[in-house]
């Protein structure tokens, strides 16, 4: 099982992959299991473009760059929060 960095994603994805390609149109909630692997999929690409973004900023604040490196600074610090 791949390990999303994500408590939430990790708890999630044993179901996505259980469900993934299925097309059943009966039984209880299958209107949210059709669903649920594309959220789950959507979940997982914010997730990776979060990661990058905060790859960038710390980039940019352990560079030091002037003007910009306050800015990213702020936004680091707001995002761990």
């Amino acid at each position: 099982m791949k390990n999303y960095n994500n408590e939430i994603l990790n708890d999630c994805s044993w179901f996505a992959e259980k469900h993934r390609g299925k097309n059943k149109l009966s039984g209880a909630h299958w209107s949210t299991i059709l669903r649920f692997t594309k959220l789950f999929d959507e979940a997982v690409r914010l997730q990776a473009e979060n990661e990058k973004l905060r790859e960038a900023l710390k980039y940019i604040v352990d560079r030091g760059y002037t003007g910009a490196s306050y800015v990213a600074q702020q936004a680091l610090n707001e995002v761990k929060e």
